[in-house]
């Protein structure tokens, strides 16, 4: 049984994926609630779950993270000789519907 359940997001917009990320707290928020983000506050995440407006807010460094996932990968398989997969899925906790995650 699993206790999750999972959305398939390989199909949807940036901007889908970005409002769908407001209806839960992910990996992402947690070091802003615990108050160890230096880049965000409580309150600006607080403002960003409960709004309808979706602002991405992006650094340099998230940029190019981004867009480098892939070779990252890629590297990462030739290196250790493990399998990389994209699991392109939305996850939500049954129990706790509003813990939500992302692998990536």
């Amino acid at each position: 049984m699993e206790c999750f359940t999972k959305q398939d997001v390989s199909n949807i917009s940036r901007e889908e994926w970005l409002q769908l990320r407001k209806t839960g707290i992910g990996g992402s928020d947690a070091s802003i609630i615990m108050g160890i983000n230096p880049w965000s506050t409580v309150m600006q995440l607080y403002k960003d779950k409960t709004t309808d407006s979706v602002k991405e807010f992006q650094t340099e460094s998230m940029y190019f993270g981004h867009i480098l996932e892939e070779v990252v990968a890629q590297e990462f398989a030739k290196r250790t000789g493990l399998e990389v997969e994209v699991y392109p899925y939305f996850l939500r906790s049954k129990e706790y519907p509003f813990i939500t995650a992302n692998i990536d």
